[in-house]
């Protein structure tokens, strides 16, 4: 049987669909230390808010309480900072599974191509096969 025509397209496509895999997982780990990250930042200023009521509630120098309220100002600011990376990464979550969802059906296209071809060229093989069995009756049947 002949080798399918487009198998380099074939193989570049699966090559495709493959990277366009790699760069959705990558995407995902970005994501899931963005998250991480994101609960520790949102447990330290939990905490921190905390610390401050306590530290208000058994009085303290006004150095102090500005020390306290600019750390959770600053924990907020981490926090608004991670929100905005976390929303640009689902966006890139979301382009990376479009990518990998035309990628696939490209792969999908060729492999199908490719079932096409093999299913043609067998009877095409089938064909010549029964042309030189009736040949072959006939000359014998003619003796």
């Amino acid at each position: 049987m002949k080798p399918f025509k487009l198998q380099s397209v074939l193989d570049y496509r699966q090559l495709q669909k493959n990277k366009a895999q790699q760069q959705l997982s990558e995407a995902l780990r970005k994501e899931a230390s963005l998250l991480l990250q994101l609960d520790r930042e949102q447990h330290e200023l939990k905490n921190l808010h905390e610390e401050l009521r306590k530290i208000k509630a058994i009085g303290v120098t006004v150095h102090e309480l500005e020390l306290y309220e600019n750390r959770c100002d600053h924990k907020m600011e981490c926090l608004t900072l991670l929100a905005s990376q976390l929303e640009k990464q689902q966006r890139e979550i979301m382009a990376r599974r479009q990518a990998l969802s035309l990628a696939a059906q490209e792969e999908k296209m060729m492999e199908k191509l490719k079932e096409r071809q093999i299913a043609e060229e067998r009877q095409l093989l089938q064909r010549r096969e029964r042309t030189e069995a009736d040949e072959i009756a006939i000359r014998f049947h003619g003796r």
